[in-house]
């Protein structure tokens, strides 16, 4: 794929998202400097590590397949 044909479908993709999270998220990935600034303290770590094992506890979680089958993959 063309570095043209790349940029094409990454504008696409982003244009058609319509969740703010997963926008944000694209955005810090493309964003990102090799800074340190926006980078997450040992305690917000934590507490997302904490958090994720809460929902994992709750049975709030997709397995491989679902993810895949969400993405069309």
């Amino acid at each position: 794929m063309s570095i043209s044909d790349l940029k094409l479908n990454l504008h696409k993709i982003i244009d058609e998202e319509t969740d703010v999270s997963r926008l944000e998220a694209i955005f810090q990935i493309l964003n990102d400097t090799g800074t340190t600034e926006n980078r997450l303290s040992l305690e917000e770590y934590n507490n997302i590590i904490d958090s994720g094992r809460k929902q994992i506890r709750e049975g709030k979680f997709k397995t491989h397949d679902q993810v895949k089958n969400i993405l069309n993959i």
